[in-house]
């Protein structure tokens, strides 16, 4: 488990896409919430706001290799 944790701290930190990504939908989905949206719900764009943020991580790193 704490090797687990030292690799996503590792990608956080090396990744400053990752980083504000994850930062933007965890600080979009506390404002749905505070709105009133259902929890379910804010678990969803939760989940796809990370995924979204996982792919532009990826291009974008994948394009940075590329060059």
């Amino acid at each position: 488990m704490k090797a687990v944790f030292q690799t996503i701290l590792g990608l956080i930190i090396d990744d400053w896409w990752l980083a504000a990504g994850i930062l933007l939908s965890i600080v979009l989905t506390g404002g749905l919430l505070d709105m009133n949206v259902s929890p379910s719900a804010g678990a969803w764009v939760l989940t796809v706001l990370t995924l979204l943020t996982l792919i532009l991580s990826l291009t974008m790193e994948y394009r940075r290799k590329t060059r």
